[in-house]
């Protein structure tokens, strides 16, 4: 139609955080441009992820086990040696269940179904700290406190199941959390999405 300009394939130009982060910030990542800033807080990585979806196929929601821990840290804790303050099941890899906004750590657990060999593609973004474990092997490591910060990184992965586990805390200030997770055969999907 006249006055629509099509998008060209954002997947060969952008990564997720490159995109998010133009989103986020136009006129830093291109000073000339006509971009204006309309997105705050969560949105730019909330649009970058539909924008880089792809068309095919759809996004089945996935349920995530968790654990919630209530203290002071300023690097991930030994999970696996606390006790947690709430355990239980949720949507995604969402914050909330941590029933505070300041002074917590989660472990989110599920089993990943793989579809094919492949060397898949990992995005973790957090304010404060993250980890992102893949059958019992650290993929990602975003740890400490820092404002949201971006880590990318591979891993090749047999079809069939997989046991991952994504660990956050969060001292103070903003509490965010996002992992995505691509292959050459998978679009680009929230790793919440995708857990049993």
């Amino acid at each position: 139609p006249p006055g629509v300009v099509p998008l060209p394939d954002l997947k060969t130009k952008y990564t997720l955080a490159s995109l998010a982060g133009f989103l986020d910030k136009p006129h830093e990542i291109r000073p000339g441009g006509r971009m204006p800033k309309l997105l705050s807080g969560k949105e730019p990585r909330e649009v970058a992820c539909y924008l880089l979806q792809g068309s095919k196929g759809r996004v089945v929601s996935g349920t995530v086990n968790y654990s919630a821990f209530q203290g002071k840290w300023e690097k991930l804790p030994d999970l696996d040696k606390l006790k947690p303050k709430t355990t239980g099941v949720v949507s995604g890899l969402d914050l909330g269940v941590a029933g505070r906004r300041n002074d917590y750590a989660i472990r989110f657990h599920g089993l990943w179904k793989v579809d094919r060999d492949d060397t898949y593609k990992f995005a973790i973004s957090s304010d404060d700290g993250s980890r992102l474990i893949i059958d019992g092997k650290t993929v990602l490591d975003n740890d400490g406190i820092h404002p949201n910060t971006t880590r990318e990184g591979t891993a090749e992965l047999k079809s069939g199941l997989h046991k991952v586990e994504v660990w956050y805390f969060q001292g103070g200030g903003e509490d965010e959390l996002a992992l995505t997770v691509q292959g050459r055969h998978l679009q680009l999907v929230d790793i919440g999405q995708v857990l049993v």
